[in-house]
């Protein structure tokens, strides 16, 4: 079983038009234009579909759909983010054996986002929460307060944008060892740092290893390494040789941001490949990273 725990319906009604654009930054502006004008073409998924034949030629079994809300940072999208979560709940009434959603929220929309929030997980079944910090709040802002309190009631994972974004946004509200705080105060939430796995440092390692409910995926890896080789193996083989690192990593996609040009198999191929170069327990900690830890955090 693979279980990805980090994916976005690819339609482009769902993001401001300067946040799409802005992800080819630092691009040639000849291929930056080209990307920018098959956009339009790609992000047209409004259903699921085209990621559900992305899931089944990679085996990938039940994927993770988040909300982002990015109205407050970047303006008004196409569809508001009431109809952000209506589409996002159809989805899941139409593929509920394939799907889960984390609704997403900015907290400086004060009661009627918490309202929101509590909609969608009470009448859509959203299954957690996605926070955004880079879009101009951090991990403690005082209106997620009370919002991590029903997270932790509910037994609700909250993944959060850890590590750098795009350039114009606040970035700075995103190192991931910010969480420590938080993660210590509410025990009973499964916080992961969406981002973090391939971007280790001995800080973050020692806070992986002392909390029990402080995880991180991979989404985006390959990002920094576009292809199977062996400075992969050297960089990210603490993911499999480190026992309880090993018990924390989540495989995420990230779709379909780094799925223009490849397809998701690949992703889930170039994992294998740096599991069999670690030369560690192969099955048991594959298993963990592509499905184990995600079934513990999502209470499957």
């Amino acid at each position: 079983m693979i279980i990805d725990i980090h994916s976005h319906l690819a339609y482009a009604p769902l993001y401001p038009a300067c946040f799409l654009s802005n992800m080819f930054n630092g691009l040639e502006e000849s291929k930056k234009s080209k990307l920018n004008k098959m956009l339009p073409f790609f992000l047209k998924d409004k259903e699921g579909s085209d990621y559900l034949k992305q899931m089944d030629t990679a085996n990938i079994d039940k994927a993770v759909l988040l909300i982002i809300d990015a109205e407050i940072a970047l303006g008004e999208t196409r569809l508001n983010i009431e109809e952000i979560y209506k589409v996002h709940y159809n989805v899941l009434k139409n593929h509920s054996d394939r799907f889960l959603v984390f609704a997403g929220i900015d907290p400086r929309r004060g009661k009627k986002g918490f309202d929101l929030l509590r909609k969608g997980i009470e009448e859509y079944r959203f299954q957690g929460l996605k926070l955004y910090p880079p879009m101009g709040f951090s991990m403690d802002h005082e209106r997620l307060l009370p919002i991590y309190e029903y997270c932790q009631q509910g037994r609700l994972p909250v993944l959060i944008h850890t590590g750098p974004s795009q350039g114009d946004l606040w970035n700075e509200y995103a190192n991931p060892l910010f969480i420590k705080s938080i993660a210590e105060k509410y025990k009973g939430i499964n916080f992961i740092l969406a981002h973090a796995g391939f971007s280790l440092n001995n800080d973050l390692i020692k806070l992986i290893e002392n909390t029990n409910n402080v995880f991180i995926d991979v989404a985006g890896f390959q990002s920094k390494y576009p292809k199977n080789g062996e400075n992969m193996s050297n960089d990210l083989s603490i993911l499999f040789c480190n026992e309880s690192i090993n018990a924390k990593v989540l495989f995420g996609t990230d779709w379909p941001l780094f799925n223009f040009m490849h397809p998701v198999s690949r992703q889930v191929g170039q994992i294998k490949e740096l599991a069999r170069t670690s030369k560690n327990n192969l099955e048991r900690s594959l298993g963990n990273i592509l499905c184990e830890n995600a079934k513990r955090v999502l209470n499957i």
